[in-house]
């Protein structure tokens, strides 16, 4: 398993609310496994555990841009943010 994959499984175990996730799989006829974590606490789980990424605000891609220069692959300057 990746280490991405195996630390947010880990992260998620640790977060688990056994109480909550009994109606979760019955409301899905018992066919997964729940470990009765909601959507917002599961985004802020996976926000935890990402690191920053950036988009390029011209041509809308994720990219790696230079930290130096701020420059994406497509060549555009100076036109990115912080997407988290």
């Amino acid at each position: 398993m990746h280490a991405y994959v195996q630390s947010l499984k880990n992260l998620f175990e640790q977060n688990a609310h056994p109480e909550q996730a009994g109606p979760m799989a019955a409301y899905m006829r018992n066919q997964f496994r729940y470990l009765g974590i909601k959507t917002p606490e599961s985004a802020l789980l996976q926000k935890k555990n990402s690191t920053p990424r950036t988009v390029c605000l011209r041509c809308k891609n994720l990219t790696r841009l230079c930290t130096v220069c701020g420059i994406c692959p497509n060549g555009n300057i100076s036109m990115w943010r912080w997407a988290c």
